[in-house]
Parts: structure tokens; sequence; C-alpha cells
């Protein structure tokens, strides 16, 4: 674990002894209860996808209770895999589908709800933009691409984030004020990044685990205000 005056925590946590860990942090009781016996179907359940490989990585709730999820669909509307974005309502009703993407392959990571109801999706894109106002902004390979939905999944703002190598944001986080926090890789290095609510940049650190190469796949707030990342190293 690694602290310094950001107030980050980089949990990097060896593959082979996750389940170990993780394991032994479980309360008596739980460890102690007995498994429950679900049915087999499962109450309710939705199909969407085109003719490609499609699947969804993220899921979140917001107010209402809509479910919005997000994935990758292999054969894009855009060139390239797209950025798959589904709302459903509390029934599971479909309220919109998006396919989103610039010209080459895009991906998603996970997603989040922001104080004002807006959805925050952490992903990539490889290609510049055709149309977006973003088009501009490519800085080589993958980039880190941050997307702000409103509540029917149509695009408001975008940020992309990057260098000539290959950087990708993998996980979301948010403050009750509005505060982004992204994780995600950049270079062979765990990539920490911190938007304020106007989606600027007020701090990034790129961190690596001795001489070993950190990937980072997934990041919490807690209340007090630290930052965990977890991942693993090779």
């Amino acid at each position: 674990m690694v602290q310094n005056h950001f107030k980050i925590n980089c949990l990097l946590v060896l593959r082979p002894l996750l389940f170990t860990i993780l394991f032994h942090q479980l309360p008596a009781a739980f460890i102690a209860a007995q498994p429950v016996v679900l049915p087999q179907s499962p109450v309710v359940q939705r199909i969407t996808g085109g003719n490609g490989q499609d699947d969804l990585v993220s899921m979140t709730v917001n107010w209402r209770g809509d479910i919005a999820a997000a994935g990758n669909a292999v054969k894009g509307n855009n060139g390239g895999q797209d950025i798959c974005f589904v709302i459903y309502d509390t029934r599971l009703d479909k309220i919109a589908e998006r396919h989103i993407g610039r010209k080459g392959d895009d991906g998603a990571g996970q997603i989040a709800v922001l104080p004002d109801g807006r959805y925050v999706l952490a992903g990539f894109s490889t290609k510049p933009g055709g149309t977006a106002k973003t088009r501009s902004s490519y800085f080589g390979k993958r980039d880190g691409w941050l997307l702000i939905l409103n509540e029917r999944g149509e695009t408001e703002q975008e940020v992309i984030l990057g260098t000539s190598g290959d950087d990708a944001f993998e996980a979301v986080a948010v403050t009750p004020d509005g505060e982004i926090y992204l994780a995600g890789n950049s270079d062979k290095k765990a990539w920490l990044v911190k938007l304020n609510a106007a989606l600027k940049v007020v701090w990034e650190r790129k961190i690596r685990y001795h001489q070993l190469e950190p990937e980072a796949t997934a990041a919490t707030l807690t209340k007090d205000g630290h930052f965990f990342v977890v991942g693993g190293v090779e």
C-alpha cells in the first residue's frame, strides 16, 4: 500500500494471491453460513447485441432506479469496435441503447453516476473522432477516454487524455461534489488521474511496483477521501 499527500492508496495484489487474501478478510459469520440455493433460472433476463461478439462489462443504478450498463460491440457503427451503452428502467424495459465510437476501436471500462444524475464512463479510444468535438484530440495508439452521458444515454461531454504510448481508463469513482477519480494504465504503469467538476485535470500520477509492471483494473473511493486501486503485476 502506498500513501502520499494526495491521499492515494494503491493496493496492488498479485493475482495468484487475490482469492486467498479476500477469503481471510471475510467475517467468521459469513464463512460459517450455509450457502443459499438460488433458482436455476433468472427471475428476469434481457439480451441485447448485434451480429458480432458483444458484451457488457460494467453497470450502475441512478437515483430513480434506472440501470445503466456499458460494454463493447465488436461490429460497431463508427468503425471498429464501439462502446455499447444501454439503460433499463426498474422493470428492465429498455429506455435507450447507444453505440458510441470514433473511427477506430473504442472500449468501455467502469461506469458511475454523477451527483446531478448523469453517467460518467471510463474507457479508451484508438483513433481521432470524425464529427466529435474532440476530433483533434488524439495522442497515439490507445488514449484514455472519459464520457459524460445524460439520462437518455446521449454524450454531453468528453475528455481525451494520453501519451504517444498505450493508455486506457479502466475505473472511475465520483465524490459527492462531482470530482472524478480515474484509474487505468499508461505505458506499462498504473495511471491515476483526478478531475474537478469542470473536467479539468487537478493532478495525475503514474506508478510502478518496484521493477514490475502493474495493471490497474478497479478502484473505489472511501468516505474519508482515500482512493483505492486494485490490479495485478507482471
